[in-house]
């Protein structure tokens, strides 16, 4: 026996077709942007006993897989497996289970399992359903930042999942991301479109909106707030440091996941943010395509980055007032996109359609930011054919003019 979810969100109707079988409690979901404490919150989430977690195994924040139809899950798992899957510009890795250090299972018993399985979503039980099992918990944490993309369709695969939007500063934000090796241009997109896309979630009665400041600030009040919104049980031991926990996952991070919890970086910003960081929030909008679906919700005008900043209680210093960015630096973020989708086009045979743009001096090009994959089959490429534009020259798709 079988059910079937509908979801409608983004333009779009999808059926998930999924088990009956029900293996454990609700999930809970993080989502965010990049670098606004995601590890910090599921690491100390996932010491709670009831919780099985781990790293970001990329799973639930590709659109399209979420979605493709049993047949064709079980024609390309393996080439998926092998070759990873497109991805979003600004968004999801390609590869799948791409941090298995803290999950029961290796790359060989994954595969087999995944071969042998019916589709996408009975994949997913089977992975989760021996997670929980060897830990004892009795519910699973998936934890990646992307995941925002697709909370609507997480939602239909799973009806009574918990969904935590952590949110933070974005110039600590873009100052940390942009440690890592992201580019500015990379940074302040990704942390708009990832921000915005909360306001479609915020009136849900299964959505959670935390601050990092707060968390780091008051972690016992604000742990205490979590667990009462996912039903569990206020635990002492989510606090207790892990000495066997490791170093700091990425370069520019300043704690380890299994240090304690403390507010060093809460404005570290300051002599650190940079004027082209500065400028990027002034000059990012959103596409037409990725703006509809907000419009949609009735939820007001859509915020620029500074006012979001503002809407969601930070102040603005250091945002505003920058210098334009230079023609040389909004030819480096368009080859920074081309070289992408020229990879996604060879490596995967899809086109990306741009969700966020970079407005230049009148009359320029615009620059497509932020891309949602259209796979290149007939059907496909009428989807928002008008929204695309190729330019003969070989520039990349999605580039076009919008009024400044």
């Amino acid at each position: 026996m079988a059910i079937f979810f509908r979801a409608t969100n983004r333009q779009e109707e999808s059926f998930l077709l999924v088990s009956n079988v029900v293996i454990c409690c609700p999930p809970i979901i993080i989502g965010c942007a990049p670098s606004s404490g995601s590890t910090l919150l599921r690491t100390l989430l996932g010491r709670h006993p009831s919780i099985a977690s781990g790293g970001e195994v990329a799973l639930l924040d590709k659109r399209a897989l979420l979605k493709e139809p049993p047949e064709r899950y079980r024609a390309l798992i393996a080439t998926w497996l092998a070759k990873g899957y497109p991805a979003d510009f600004l968004g999801p890795s390609e590869e799948l289970f791409e941090e298995l250090d803290d999950y029961p299972w290796d790359r060989e018993s994954l595969r087999a399992m995944c071969l042998s399985g019916p589709g996408y979503p009975e994949m997913l039980e089977a992975f989760w359903r021996r997670t929980v099992e060897t830990r004892g918990a009795r519910r699973w944490l998936d934890k990646c930042p992307s995941n925002i993309y697709c909370f609507d369709l997480i939602s239909a695969l799973y009806p009574g999942a918990k969904f935590l939007h952590l949110i933070r500063d974005a110039r600590d934000t873009v100052v940390s991301y942009c440690g890592r090796g992201a580019s500015p241009f990379r940074s302040v997109s990704r942390w708009y479109y990832a921000t915005v896309l909360g306001l479609l979630y915020s009136s849900w009665p299964n959505y959670l909106r935390i601050s990092y400041e707060r968390l780091v600030q008051e972690p016992v009040k604000v742990l205490r707030e979590i667990c009462e919104f996912i039903d569990e049980p206020y635990c002492e031991e989510m606090l207790e440091p892990n000495p066997t926990g490791g170093k700091p996952r990425h370069a520019g991070w300043r704690l380890a996941a299994a240090d304690a919890v403390e507010a060093s970086s809460v404005g570290r910003f300051h002599g650190e943010l940079t004027e082209r960081q500065r400028a990027m929030f002034n000059q990012i909008v959103l596409s037409d395509s990725a703006a509809r679906p907000l419009q949609q919700a009735n939820i007001g005008s859509i915020p620029s980055p500074v006012e979001l900043q503002r809407q969601l209680g930070y102040d603005t210093d250091l945002l505003s007032g920058a210098s334009p960015l230079t023609d040389i630096e909004l030819d480096t973020a368009w080859l920074e996109f081309e070289n992408y989708q020229t990879r996604m086009r060879y490596r995967h045979g899809v086109e990306v359609e741009c969700q966020v743009l970079l407005k230049g001096a009148r009359g320029r090009t615009q620059i497509p930011a932020l891309g949602r994959q259209c796979q290149t089959t007939a059907a496909a490429a009428a989807l928002d054919r008008a929204a695309i534009t190729t330019i003969s020259s070989g520039a990349a798709v999605g580039v076009r003019r919008i009024a400044t």
